[in-house]
């Protein structure tokens, strides 16, 4: 597996700063993970530096705000379904899927409208002025029109770099994205056997899937870099883990009452009499370990 795209030089300082915790949280907000999605995004933007980019534009000054937000509805809507679209491929979960998609857009077309201006001004196009009047919104709506002009050629680039099948700077490994596919499928899976609601006879073909999920969940922790996914998944692969022991556990157990009692413990949510709350007190870490794996809102 091909090695992730944030710079460790990057990664550790801010690990430094706020602790792992800190940059997982980040990257659920920002996609930190395939921080090249920004990158790629401006990147056209940076042509209005060298003068190849200028775009021409109809007279801002007779629309109102409302078209002109209106107007820039598709390219912004486009980018942003190119963007959803693969961080449901990037991870694992639905959490904070949407603010994510919604930010790197904003990031994208901030940067992009800032780049303009900055242009502008070095270009004398545009020159600095403090308070905000009509000649400062006329300048500030050109370089928005201008970054969501530029928006055709990332949505482009988005389009070859995120549709074939080789591996890209700063953006996750294409062996990357198949090994969160498998993970995602056999998890959905796993969350939809009998086993989760009532007890029922425990499958070697079961333990034999958790096991292969396991698995590859630990290549990817095992791997070099993916240091952003080895810490959001570190958690799932503890969860797994224990949801192969309780199963074997349960398929060891030699009579079938011992079998139900040690399955209400672990999977049962009523009924339980004071040994067995005592049981379950003891193994509440394991208990809500199996937990967090019901509750595991996958993407769709």
């Amino acid at each position: 597996m091909s090695k992730m795209t944030i710079d460790p030089w990057f990664l550790n300082q801010l690990q430094r700063i706020i602790g792992w915790n800190g940059v997982v949280w980040i990257d659920e907000f920002i996609g930190l993970r395939g921080w090249g999605l920004i990158l790629y995004g401006v990147l056209p933007s940076n042509l209005a530096f060298l003068g190849i980019l200028d775009t021409k534009l109809p007279d801002v000054d007779k629309f109102s705000i409302i078209f002109i937000l209106g107007a820039s509805i598709i390219p912004i809507f486009f980018i942003f379904v190119l963007i959803s679209d693969q961080n449901k491929k990037w991870y694992l979960t639905k959490d904070r899927f949407g603010i994510r998609s919604l930010t790197i857009t904003f990031l994208i077309i901030f940067l992009s409208t800032l780049i303009f201006e900055i242009s502008g001004i070095i270009h004398k196009k545009y020159f600095l002025c403090l308070p905000w009047n009509l000649e400062t919104f006329t300048a500030s709506a050109e370089c928005f029109f201008s970054a969501i002009s530029s928006l055709v050629i990332s949505s482009s680039l988005f389009v070859i770099a995120l549709t074939r099948k080789t591996d890209f700077p700063m953006l996750p490994s294409v062996s990357f994205v198949k090994s969160m596919g498998r993970i995602e499928r056999n998890i959905r899976k796993i969350k939809s056997e009998d086993i989760w609601e009532k007890y029922t006879t425990i499958d070697d073909s079961l333990i034999k899937l958790v096991e292969d999920t396991e698995k590859e969940v630990y290549n990817i922790i095992i791997s070099k870099g993916n240091n952003l996914a080895k810490r959001s998944l570190e958690r799932n692969f503890i969860d797994l883990k224990n949801l192969e022991i309780v199963l074997k556990k349960i398929g060891e157990n030699r009579g079938e009452g011992s079998k139900k009692i040690d399955w209400k413990i672990y999977f049962g949510n009523t009924n339980l009499n004071d040994d067995q709350h005592r049981r379950r007190y003891n193994e509440e870490n394991v208990f809500n370990s199996l937990e967090r794996l019901r509750n595991l809102e996958l993407e769709d």
